[in-house]
């Protein structure tokens, strides 16, 4: 079913309720547009939230999640 959105002269658009249902697009959300070989049409992808990955990755037994983030805030700057 198409859709006529209407872009801001910020270039601005609002995704339909239809769409951002079918995408389970939740403020805030990250989106991933790629563009066609033709850059006559584009498709949005959802990207996961990062505290999605919350508790799915562990530290090594032997090193310590504190020690790690002290050391990267010492050395690597935002």
């Amino acid at each position: 079913m198409p859709y006529l959105i209407s872009v801001t002269s910020k270039g601005q658009m609002t995704l339909p309720k239809d769409i951002r249902e079918a995408l389970n697009i939740v403020p805030p959300a990250r989106l991933l547009v790629d563009f066609g070989s033709k850059k006559d049409s584009f498709r949005i992808k959802t990207l996961p939230d990062i505290m999605e990955l919350g508790g799915k990755f562990k530290a090594p037994k032997s090193k310590s999640a504190l020690k790690a983030r002290d050391y990267l805030e010492k050395r690597y700057s935002r």
